[in-house]
């Protein structure tokens, strides 16, 4: 296709010389013209223009399989109607047609590029209107008919392009064209639409009105919300379930924060939602370093953890919970699932009650630690001692299990004495049924 900063490139056919000139004087400095006797798909691919001083029925088929325009110059109107040729595909040699044959040439490449510019732009817009995430029709407002659907209206509703252009609106929106007509309620309005299947379908949309040609028409544009909505309310409904349920029920992010509970995981362990919401879960489990590990592994591995966990209040204190962990992935993010039970009290997992009010009076610092490495006792001097050394829980933590590893290392060298954080610690292993209980003491006013 010629551009206007260029001379279109015109090759004049004919069958002698004695016809060339008196074909290249038809054309002035605007064309960049040449004479050929012998026709090749080169030539057709050179020119921007083919014209022809003679038809024949073999070369008007070869003509016509070619995109590139072409002229025949006839000597009589029988010509045309004998090889039925088209209008703008001849042109009679009649008195002064060569005066005018550059004029009409220059026309009819005019014509074709613009039909080049028209098409490449359609071709655009449709690429770009096709490419849209949400779905587009445009409807005649005079009877409501149906004159375009993009790609994702069709997919949205299930029909085919055909089907689409012999309904109207009514047949595919609940309430037809004045359910959608622009400005009556808001920007985000919203209607159901009836698919193929009988399903129905709700979008948010928005309207305009604009003339196009003699014809007044809506171009409505909609977003499936379909399923959010459907996702929103189940969500609603579980959430209310979970709230209601009195269980433990958290869902734990990448990062180890909190991404959800429910009131009564908020309130068994003494919070409000809010103050746990986005905290590390950590901070509100009592375990060793190495059990959690062991934990992640299984839960990793297996894709879910049952067990036993040692909770802390926000008191402090530490109480037993059965739990259940497994894993989900939610919109393309892994999360842990995390439902428990608090154990009842007359099953916890307790201190002997002597041991308490013997303990807890004493002025050394006493600390009791399950051999999973739970705190299960820790009197006023020994908290005042972590608050000091340890003041987070991740902190406490840390120093626990240091306190837990370091024990059992000095144990098994027959030793009962260790030092954690320039603290000199005596301790002592019990075997009870339910497992070892490590007991450390410190030094007074530590």
């Amino acid at each position: 296709m010629f551009d206007v900063y260029s001379k279109p490139r015109i090759t004049l056919v004919g069958k002698s010389q004695k016809d060339a000139r008196r074909l290249i004087e038809a054309f002035d400095d605007r064309f960049d013209v040449r004479y050929e006797e012998e026709i090749s798909t080169e030539l057709w691919n050179y020119s921007d223009m083919m014209v022809f001083d003679y038809v024949k029925k073999e070369l008007l088929g070869v003509a016509r399989s070619h995109e590139t325009p072409h002229l025949f110059l006839l000597n009589n109107e029988s010509q045309a109607t004998e090889l039925q040729l088209m209008q703008g595909e001849y042109l009679f040699k009649g008195p002064g047609y060569l005066n005018y044959l550059s004029e009409i040439v220059f026309s009819i490449l005019e014509k074709q590029r613009l039909k080049k510019i028209l098409e490449f732009e359609r071709e655009k817009y449709m690429g770009l209107v096709n490419s849209m995430g949400c779905g587009m029709l445009v409807v005649r407002k005079r009877d409501s008919g149906i004159l375009f659907s993009n790609r994702v209206a069709l997919s949205t509703l299930g029909h085919t392009e055909n089907e689409m252009n012999r309904m109207k609106l009514n047949d595919i929106v609940i309430g037809g064209l004045s359910a959608i007509q622009p400005g009556e309620s808001g920007s985000r309005d919203e209607v159901e639409l009836i698919a193929r299947n009988g399903d129905r379908r709700t979008v948010q949309f928005s309207s305009s009105e604009i003339l196009y040609g003699a014809e007044r028409v809506v171009q409505f544009s909609f977003m499936d919300v379909t399923q959010y909505k459907r996702t929103r309310e189940e969500l609603y409904f579980q959430g209310k379930f979970l709230d209601n349920v009195k269980e433990i029920a958290m869902a734990i992010d990448e990062n180890g924060r909190i991404a959800y509970l429910n009131n009564h995981a908020a309130r068994i362990h003494g919070f409000e939602i809010e103050e746990m919401l986005a905290n590390q879960e950590s901070e509100y489990v009592s375990c060793a370093a190495s059990t959690l590990r062991e934990r992640n592994m299984e839960l990793f591995k297996n894709g879910i953890w049952k067990g036993k966990e040692y909770r802390i209040h926000k008191s402090g204190k530490v109480f037993d919970a059965s739990v259940i962990r497994t894993l989900s992935e939610i919109d393309g993010r892994v999360y842990e699932l995390v439902i428990g039970t608090k154990i009842p009290d007359d099953r916890q997992e307790t201190f002997s009650p002597l041991y308490e009010d013997v303990l807890g009076v004493l002025e050394e610092p006493v600390i009791a630690l399950h051999g999973s490495g739970s705190l299960v006792f820790a009197n006023n001097s020994a908290r005042e001692l972590l608050s000091h050394h340890a003041p987070s829980s991740e902190q406490t933590q840390d120093f626990l299990d240091e306190l837990l590893s370091r024990s059992e290392e000095s144990l098994q060298h027959g030793k009962d004495s260790l030092n954690v954080s320039s603290v000199q610690w005596r301790v002592k292993q019990i075997i009870t049924a339910k497992g070892a209980l490590f007991i450390f003491e410190g030094p007074r006013n530590s």
